[in-house]
């Protein structure tokens, strides 16, 4: 069983990375539909696994109560960094 501090961090961090990896996703197909740019489109696909890892993540965290922070961690940097290069075009 995890320690409380590590549920509410996993949960946290997963909540963040589905919520952040969603709004991206929408901003590059939109972005996509405008410029019809092949690297954005790839960089909504990045943002749908992310999203769909956060869903996994938080639910994980929230139902079975098991916590992996550093996993959701390295997602959420993982997220950090293609937001930037994302953000850059």
């Amino acid at each position: 069983m995890a320690t409380a501090l590590e549920l509410n961090a996993t949960v946290v961090l997963a909540i963040a990375t589905l919520g952040i990896s969603v709004m991206l996703l929408l901003v590059s197909l939109a972005s996509y539909a405008r410029l019809r740019s092949a690297k954005l489109l790839l960089a909504g696909g990045a943002f749908a696994v992310l999203a769909a890892k956060g869903a996994l993540w938080t639910w994980r965290s929230v139902v079975e109560r098991q916590s992996d922070v550093w996993g959701a961690a390295l997602d959420f940097a993982v997220l950090g960094f293609l937001y930037v290069s994302v953000a850059k075009r």
